[in-house]
């Protein structure tokens, strides 16, 4: 999109001269806006970081979840500036984009192929919710069950459908009194979070990379 605007800046003022914009594969869209500006306001006028587009645009369409990532200046003739204005986030007033599944293969499998499952998502949760691993608001993960670790990978994330477990999950533990006391435990979980999460924080946004891989338990032991 893109327009332009005639007219030069007075004291303390911005004239929106164009605006670019530009949309990432998982969603997120980016906006520059182009503003001229009298040089000795530069300062004065340069918007801080995470601002809203809504409250700092001069364009006729304004949008509360674009916010400040950058600025940028270019010095012309006559004491005027070229200011540009980066935003990051979504237009839209609410929802999210759908995620982006990938299928990595080289990793160790239980039932399924030898795979990981990569969900790469722009979140609306903060950095300690993702860090919980509740990143979905649909549908949030159950919490670990008894012996393990781990946890589930949702049956959805940003309304994207992932993959099913090779085989349901599955919890056969028991304690068995013959020839001693033995416990046997023996879980399958199906597709759970692995050790990688990888976030970045963009606007009022974050950028999220989730792997997830097969996980089981198996142990048996003794005691007299």
């Amino acid at each position: 999109m893109g327009f332009l605007i005639a007219g030069s800046p007075s004291s303390g003022q911005k004239v929106l001269r164009r605006q670019q914009y530009s949309r990432e594969m998982n969603g997120l869209e980016m906006m520059i806006e182009t503003y001229v500006v009298r040089t000795s306001d530069v300062i004065s006028i340069s918007p801080a970081k995470d601002t809203t587009h809504f409250s700092f645009s001069t364009a006729s369409e304004k949008y509360k979840r674009l916010a400040v990532e950058s600025v940028s200046y270019n010095e012309m003739e006559g004491g005027v500036s070229e200011m540009n204005v980066s935003f990051v986030g979504l237009t839209s007033e609410k929802g999210l984009p759908p995620a982006i599944v990938s299928l990595v293969p080289g990793f160790e499998a239980v039932f399924g192929p030898p795979i990981s499952i990569v969900a790469e998502l722009v979140s609306d949760l903060s950095v300690a919710e993702i860090v919980k691993y509740r990143l979905s608001s649909l549908s949030a993960p159950p919490p670990p069950r008894q012996y393990t670790r781990f946890v589930r990978m949702p049956s959805f994330i940003n309304g994207t459908r992932m993959p099913s477990n090779p085989q349901e999950p599955y919890n056969r533990s028991r304690t068995s009194t013959i020839g001693g006391v033995i416990d046997i435990v023996d879980i399958y979980e199906g597709y759970c979070f692995s050790d990688s999460i990888d976030v970045t924080t963009r606007g009022q946004f974050n950028v999220v990379r989730a792997t997830f891989a097969e996980k089981s338990v198996f142990r048996n032991s003794r005691s007299v």
